[in-house]
């Protein structure tokens, strides 16, 4: 009896032993199993069980035979209003600029646009409207930072905004700088070669400009013409090779509250532009821009023609290198808006001939070296009108030269040249730090009582450092 109740506890705790075993093996392969999945449809094989002892199933996706792997899921579209407007105005819009800090040192005093000041450099300066002329001076400037935003840029109905910080009334301003509007302009390309455009936008008229950080001064009034214009265009692409275009604008900007001899005029500009489409090589074109002006308007007023006739071209000889170049003949064309010299006043007109040339060569991919040369020159000096004016001279005093305003009539410069070489580097894409050094030539119009007691002619010795942004 005793030995059957010993045989049977063998077999019991035998048993538990072997179920142990079973169950420390099996339960491993339950933990690592993927969850539930429903059943699979009748028709389709169940597959066998698979022995406790093989090995686990990497999760890596298997591949097809052909190796093609499954392509990722699409993320599902947003679900918020708000989220579905993001996506739209990121579809729609996208933005664009320049940050330009920049620190400008000069020998002399310079000018922008005939105003004494560093804000965008165009000529040494007038020794008149100058403080200390003859003295260095050092500014920093953020005022050429910009930024625009294109609408609908792909599309066949798009816009375009741009706007930028300088005011050449302020010499360094700093939160008193003010926002300029320069693009405001609708485009629409009814086919794909023809595209049609209004609005306030590059001139049709001379569109280069040269190399250098400095942009709203480049080459202006040195050789350099093309601005911005108010006007209706038409451009059509003939295959590869020829662009033709046409406009008709606005004579030239009124910022004063009334209409003037401007709106007087009712005569819009009208210009044409060829253009040959190089490919790689870049490209080369003829451009002209013409008006009637109208001066004075009233009993003595007197009506004259106005306009000028350009070749430019932008080429890359090799894939380092960039060449822009333009060189104009004209009449009276700063009456037209264009930054020329040449600003004819009711007595006379004024003619000038003028042209740039600039390159720029890339070395180490993030090196470049650029640099060029510009100049302006009137043909009938002698008919230049000073660009300022003293008021009410009484007779035999000599009034002071810190009396002087700017009068309305003109740049006020017979010639003006300027040489330019730079340095920059772009340790990424979007970021350029430049060094640039300057010179200026310019022979000032001045009135006959200061012609006697200042030297006209002026030189301007200087650089700038900038760190250009880029988005």
């Amino acid at each position: 009896m005793l030995r059957q109740v010993v045989t049977v506890c063998g077999v019991v705790f035998g048993s538990a032993s072997l179920v142990s075993q079973v169950f420390a093996q099996t339960t491993p392969a339950a933990i690592e199993a993927p969850p539930y999945t429903p059943e699979a449809p009748s028709n389709t094989p169940t597959p066998s069980p698979t022995p406790t002892n093989a090995p686990a199933t990497p999760t890596v996706p298997r591949q097809t035979s052909t190796t093609e792997t499954t392509p990722p899921v699409a993320p599902p579209p947003p679900t918020s209003t708000v989220a579905r407007a993001a996506q739209a105005v990121a579809e729609l819009v996208r933005i664009h600029g320049i940050l330009r800090p920049d620190v400008v040192f000069s020998s002399a005093a310079v000018e922008s646009f005939s105003n004494p000041n560093a804000s965008a450099v165009t000529a040494a300066a007038n020794p008149v409207l100058a403080n200390l002329p003859a003295e260095s001076r050092l500014s920093f400037q953020a005022a050429q930072s910009r930024f625009g935003i294109w609408i609908a840029e792909k599309e066949s109905v798009r816009g375009h905004l741009e706007f930028d910080f300088i005011d050449f009334g302020k010499a360094s301003p700093t939160v008193q700088a003010l926002v300029r509007l320069r693009i405001a302009s609708v485009e629409w390309s009814p086919i794909e070669p023809l595209t049609i455009a209004a609005g306030q936008d590059w001139d049709l008229h001379a569109p280069i400009n040269p190399y250098g950080v400095n942009m709203v001064g480049g080459n202006f009034q040195a050789g350099n013409t093309g601005f911005m214009r108010h006007q209706l265009k038409a451009l059509y692409k003939l295959g590869s090779s020829l662009e033709l275009a046409a406009a008709i604008g606005l004579q030239s900007p009124n910022a004063a509250a009334k209409d003037g001899a401007v709106e007087l005029a009712r005569m819009p500009t009208f210009a044409l532009r060829a253009v040959a489409l190089l490919g790689k090589l870049g490209k080369v074109g003829l451009s002209g821009i013409v008006s009637r002006l109208r001066f004075a308007p009233g009993p003595d007023e007197r009506h004259a023609v106005a306009g000028a006739l350009a070749l430019f071209g932008e080429l890359t000889p090799y894939e380092t290198l960039g060449v822009r170049f333009e060189a104009y003949v004209g009449r009276n064309v700063a009456n037209l808006g264009a930054l020329g010299i040449s600003n004819g006043v009711r007595a006379q007109d004024v003619e000038e001939v003028a042209g740039f040339l600039s390159a720029r060569q890339t070395f180490l991919a993030q090196h470049a070296v650029y640099g060029g040369y510009g100049i302006a020159h009137a043909l009938d000096g002698d008919d230049v009108v000073p660009s300022y004016s003293y008021g009410t001279v009484l007779p035999g005093v000599v009034p002071p030269t810190s009396s002087a305003t700017l009068a309305g009539t003109g740049p006020g410069i017979r010639w003006n040249q300027t040489l330019r070489i730079g340095y920059d580097y772009k340790p990424v894409k979007a970021l350029a730090i430049a060094v640039e050094g300057f010179w200026y030539k310019t022979r000032h119009a001045l009135a006959a009582l200061d012609e006697v007691r200042l030297d006209s002619v002026r030189h301007a010795l200087g650089f700038e450092t900038a760190m250009v942004y880029t988005f």
